[in-house]
């Protein structure tokens, strides 16, 4: 049995993800952004470096980064987010965040995730709807 319409549906899906991505793009960037923020307040500075590492960037993480999550959707594409701790210079993030021989960590990447989330769910949430209200 043919569904009715299917191939118009799907058209119009497709020109309603065109025409919301950028707004969309900048939500996440916005919640990636208040994360880590939040993690650059929580994490023990020494010499400023490895707060200073602490980043975001869409699509993959950088291959120095030791530390690092992805926020903004399952799929890769222009809209997923990725944060990370670590650059070429600083290769300690997790070692910091896990601790390493015998002395405990002091975590500050993944707390400061789980403690701004939901915020950064709203911020996105509040973006698709405005970009999705705007292109029907």
């Amino acid at each position: 049995m043919a569904v009715k319409g299917l191939p118009q549906l799907s058209a119009k899906l497709k020109r309603l993800r065109t025409a919301t991505a950028e707004p969309v793009k900048v939500g996440v960037g916005k919640g990636a952004q208040l994360i880590v923020e939040e993690q650059k307040r929580l994490v023990p500075v020494r010499t400023g470096a490895l707060r200073d590492s602490i980043t975001w960037t869409f699509g993959d993480p950088p291959a120095y980064a030791s530390v690092g999550l992805r926020m903004g959707g399952r799929q890769k594409n222009e809209t997923r987010a990725t944060i990370t701790a670590g650059s070429n210079a600083v290769r300690y993030a997790h070692l910091v965040e896990l601790g390493h021989g015998g002395k405990p960590g002091t975590p500050f990447f993944y707390p400061g995730y789980r403690s701004r989330r939901k915020e950064a769910q709203k911020i996105i949430a509040a973006e698709i709807r405005r970009a999705v209200k705007a292109a029907v």
